[in-house]
């Protein structure tokens, strides 16, 4: 019994030990201007279901009171860092990344998918959907899913991609997503006031890529009046236990221009 005991004990006091000594990277992304219209997608097919969703292009996104840029990503770059991070699997890190074709565009617009996870794609519409994924890395995707349903099998993405890849619905020409495959956890999407929070990081020096998909990689960025210059979107950043709040990133319309 009391090693039992002493068993339990240590397992709880690691488990703490292991909380106590991870980092939580938090942040907000800022439109440094007056945030852009988004511009209203040409329809071409099922326009009497589609027509009433009012959709809009997801390419940038602003929020017009806080200027935050949603659909920011992030990611850990194992390579650039030199390392692979040691990490613990996490309530979400569930078996399947679920991607829905919702209103006639992909829910969510951003999936983020680890290579010991499966995508599973669904359809919550009344009308037929499709989405072809066409790797870096990976195989190719292109499933075809019926009304309200689900597809037949999920699908293997077991290799890391360089940049998040691009679904397409080659039946609705206007819808777009992107998927973000890694072999861990640490990858972060903007939500619609541009903020981010990456859980679980192990303390140390760890370079991020940056990247947004009307512009690329996130190459430069004013914090604090200082110009920041990111190198194909590399941001390197010291990650201690506990809360590390990196602040304010504003980005300049310029980058997001052609």
């Amino acid at each position: 019994m009391l090693r039992l005991l002493f068993f339990l004990a240590f397992v709880v006091s690691s488990g703490s030990l292991w909380a106590e000594e991870s980092g939580t990277l938090t942040g907000q992304f800022l439109y440094a201007g007056p945030a852009p219209q988004r511009e209203k997608l040409e329809l071409n097919k099922d326009l009497e279901y589609c027509s009433p969703h009012n959709l809009k292009s997801e390419e940038l996104i602003v929020d017009p009171k806080s200027r935050g840029i949603k659909n920011v990503i992030l990611w850990l770059d194992t390579k650039s860092s030199g390392r692979k991070p040691n990490f613990q699997s996490a309530p979400e890190h569930t078996k399947e990344v679920v991607l829905d074709n919702q209103n006639c565009r992909f829910a969510p617009h951003i999936s983020k998918v680890m290579t010991s996870q499966k995508l599973l794609v669904t359809n919550s519409d009344p009308i037929a959907h499709a989405a072809l994924l066409n790797a870096f890395v990976n195989d190719p995707v292109n499933a075809v899913v019926k009304p309200k349903s689900k597809a037949d099998t999920t699908y293997d993405l077991p290799y890391v991609e360089p940049l998040p890849i691009k679904v397409t619905c080659p039946i609705h020409a206007w819808m777009s997503g992107y998927i973000v495959v890694q072999d861990h956890p640490f990858v972060a999407v903007t939500d619609a006031k541009g903020r981010f929070e990456i859980k679980g990081l192990p303390p140390g020096e760890w370079t991020f890529r940056v990247w947004q998909e009307s512009c690329g990689y996130v190459q430069s960025a004013t914090q604090n009046d200082e110009e920041l210059t990111w190198e194909r979107g590399r941001w390197t950043v010291t990650v201690e236990p506990g809360k590390n709040a990196v602040g304010v990133f504003q980005l300049q319309p310029e980058l997001f221009q052609d």
